[in-house]
């Protein structure tokens, strides 16, 4: 595992749409292995692969709790969402110290690939789980990843 440098506000990288990703493979594996190094050595809990100049779409998530566990997001989509939403104060790995109130929708459905290339669906809701949704949500979002139409 490599961690890698982050791209901050203004990197092109960043507003870029981030490319599907067609197998998973050791590359992507690989891939998914430095963002979480990455992301852990910038203290983050959540870090999409556009965050390290990779246009693609991977995402990983780490609240540091057994549950729920570490996630490996490979080309996730918000399939479902739910009609209310919160506002919280949140940070970004690519805007450093600076936060801000953002507003999510206190649940969601993502589905998405693991990182052996298996279809898996997630659900979380912040009533019952509210940092970690918020970080699922917030890194699907900094992933250039839009909700399923």
């Amino acid at each position: 595992m490599t961690v890698r440098t982050l791209h901050l506000l203004g990197s092109p990288v960043l507003r870029q749409k981030s490319a599907s990703v067609a197998k998973v493979d050791d590359t992507v594996r690989q891939l998914a292995d430095d963002l979480f190094e990455t992301m852990r050595a910038a203290k983050g809990v959540g870090l999409a692969a556009n965050q390290i100049g990779v246009a693609r779409r991977v995402a990983v998530v780490d609240i540091g709790e057994e549950d729920p566990p570490p996630l490996v997001l490979i080309n996730p989509v918000i399939v479902e969402r739910g009609e209310e939403d919160e506002t919280a104060e949140e940070g970004c790995l690519s805007i450093p110290e600076i936060f801000g109130d953002v507003t999510r929708p206190l649940r969601v459905v993502v589905e998405a690939l693991d990182q052996e290339g298996v279809p898996v669906s997630k659900r979380a809701a912040t009533r019952r789980a509210p940092f970690s949704t918020r970080s699922i949500i917030s890194t699907v979002f900094s992933s250039s990843i839009t909700s399923a139409p």
